[in-house]
């Protein structure tokens, strides 16, 4: 099991790099129109949106992880451009409460999974890369991490649809 915090490490890390990164666009790039609606669906619209980011994270264990560091980072920096551009017009309580509630749950599952992948498609394709010998494939703890990552997300959009208000 060492090593897995680190690629959890490096998950969360691309995230929050695209979330600079959009804060960045966002501040040169004012007022930009966002729209706002009080309609995000039902719970099963909501997680079958957030399993067809988790598949394309989840992906990238045939990338070598690269697709799955785009999805992350690219995730990552929608955040930061809505949210800068939110408090930019002083409206940080749709903010506060159209994120907030399923932030910890979504972003969980997402880290979860993005470093999993990481991890597994960087013990799949080494050794073709270095032509050394290649170690133990760590298949079941990427299973597990998409499996509990998938629960968190079926929590992130009940609390979603219950609790967020955009």
């Amino acid at each position: 099991m060492a090593g897995w915090p680190a690629w959890l490490g490096a998950a969360l890390g691309l995230y929050l790099l695209g979330g600079w990164m959009g804060a960045f666009a966002a501040a040169l790039t004012p007022g930009l129109p966002i729209t706002q609606t009080n309609s995000i669906g039902s719970v099963l619209t909501v997680f079958q949106h957030n399993l067809q980011v988790l598949a394309l994270i989840s992906g990238g264990v045939l990338t070598l992880g690269l697709s799955t560091a785009a999805e992350l980072f690219l995730n990552g920096t929608l955040l930061g451009f809505v949210g800068l551009e939110l408090i930019q017009r002083h409206q940080v309580a749709p903010l506060v409460t159209g994120v907030v509630p399923q932030l910890p749950l979504e972003l969980g599952a997402y880290v979860l999974a993005g470093g999993a992948t990481l991890r597994v498609g960087w013990s799949l394709w080494w050794p073709f890369l270095s032509r050394r010998a290649g170690g133990r494939v760590p298949w079941k703890g990427w299973l597990v991490a998409e499996a509990a990552a998938v629960c968190m997300l079926f929590g992130g959009a009940v609390v979603e649809v219950l609790f967020s208000h955009v």
